[in-house]
């Protein structure tokens, strides 16, 4: 885990190729704000292998963004990642979304985040997990140090000496004021909105965006801040850490329901293509290929299994078709005879008749063709409701998996009706 906005931006920005593919929309994700469930609806809608996060957050993030989204065999149109402005500046052309929390709650939250990580990450970053909040706000490991105090102003400032440990302004509380003025600048220059009225902000995503159906809300990830269990001078002490994020964080309440829409105010006609699975007769699809899901997990490249989520409805959003379209579903369980005579299907909220059976390549495969669809000039809605999810942990006790599973969508293929 590295959380340090990362070093030597300013060199990377200049020396980045001109002509790399850079995608619609950015995500400009500040750690431990939610942003992660915001992600994972934002990829399953768009189809996972249009997406990259990066992981990589040091000196030359941005070359390995760009040779990433070239080599991509896919149209890469949405990127995000752990990425300071002094990295990848608001100079890109496209969209740019963030989410901000107060940052009492976000220190909070990263502290109880910090004490759940593996041993061997914790040696890493010098801590353990009798960590107190007085240990976390003096420690002096860089990326803690640039996370607790004031790391939002650095995350989205564009002055590299705030986030280079090599510079004494890096260390010195005093000198984030400087910071203020340019971090909420460029605060404006993005749709964002705030962890404590996510739901709103979800809202505001579908319609600059034009994604014509409501995306999930969720909490993945979450590590709540819990500040009632926290003494009054440990509050103290993370709020005086603080104070140029506290002016950060109020500017953008301020800022958050006056800011103008980037791509219009209301849901045009045609809705963005992109967020919509449009199936080819003939094709075969990979999980991470389709777009317009909702309800499911992200689907992983290696094994292509995108599981249906706790609320047990999976929906696959189908762009206007003028042709009768005829789908077999692709599904997974690895629950040992999971009842698949009882999965639900619907199409725009009417049962659709279906037919499952076993499929290759063997056991917890299955097959379930859908009677044809009509031609439809709107948005069809496919549901796909299995009866019920099992913990992982039920049948595989040693899992650190802590989701409850029942059905993966594991691929489509489009035929002649």
């Amino acid at each position: 885990m590295s959380m340090t906005p990362g070093q030597d931006g300013a060199k990377d920005a200049q020396t980045s190729g001109s002509d790399t593919p850079w995608p619609d929309f950015f995500f400009r994700h500040v750690p431990k704000t939610a942003g992660t469930s915001l992600m994972a609806s934002l990829s399953v809608a768009l189809g996972e292998a249009h997406f990259i996060r990066l992981h990589d957050v040091g000196a030359h993030a941005r070359e390995l963004a760009g040779r990433r989204i070239a080599e991509s065999p896919a149209p890469i149109h949405l990127m995000s990642g752990h990425l300071s402005c002094v990295k990848f500046p608001s100079s890109l052309s496209a969209t740019r979304i963030t989410v901000l929390r107060d940052p009492l709650e976000r220190v909070i939250s990263l502290y109880h985040f910090l004490l759940k990580q593996p041993l061997a990450e914790l040696q890493r970053i010098g801590i353990d997990r009798s960590l107190t909040i007085e240990q976390l706000m003096r420690h002096e490991n860089p990326e803690i140090h640039g996370q607790v105090h004031n790391g939002m102003v650095r995350f989205f400032g564009s002055i590299p000496a705030l986030s280079e440990p090599e510079q004494p302004e890096f260390w010195q509380h005093q000198a984030m004021q400087s910071g203020i003025d340019d971090a909420t600048a460029s605060l404006g220059d993005h749709l964002f909105g705030l962890v404590d009225d996510f739901d709103k902000f979800h809202t505001s995503v579908e319609r600059i965006l034009y994604i014509p159906y409501r995306l999930d809300v969720s909490h993945e990830n979450s590590t709540g801040s819990a500040t009632e269990k926290h003494s009054t001078s440990d509050l103290l002490l993370i709020t005086e850490a603080n104070t140029a994020d506290r002016v950060l964080f109020h500017r953008a309440r301020e800022m958050v329901g006056r800011q103008p829409l980037l791509r219009g105010s209301v849901l045009p006609a045609q809705p963005d293509g992109r967020f919509l699975f449009a199936p080819v007769q003939g094709r075969r699809y990979r999980t991470t290929q389709i777009a317009g899901r909702q309800g499911f997990d992200p689907a992983d490249e290696s094994d292509q299994l995108g599981w249906i989520g706790n609320q047990l409805n999976g929906r696959i959003h189908l762009a206007p078709s003028a042709n009768v379209v005829g789908l077999t579903l692709n599904l997974f369980s690895m629950v040992p005879n999971y009842p698949m005579s009882e999965l639900r299907v619907l199409v725009d909220g009417m049962h659709w008749p279906h037919t499952t059976t076993a499929a290759t390549p063997g056991p917890g495969h299955w097959a379930c063709q859908l009677a044809p669809l009509p031609p439809h000039d709107g948005i069809a809605e496919i549901s796909i409701r299995p009866p019920f999810a099992l913990p992982v942990r039920m049948f595989s006790p040693d899992s650190g998996d802590r989701r409850s599973l029942s059905v993966a969508l594991a691929g489509i293929k489009c035929e002649a009706a």
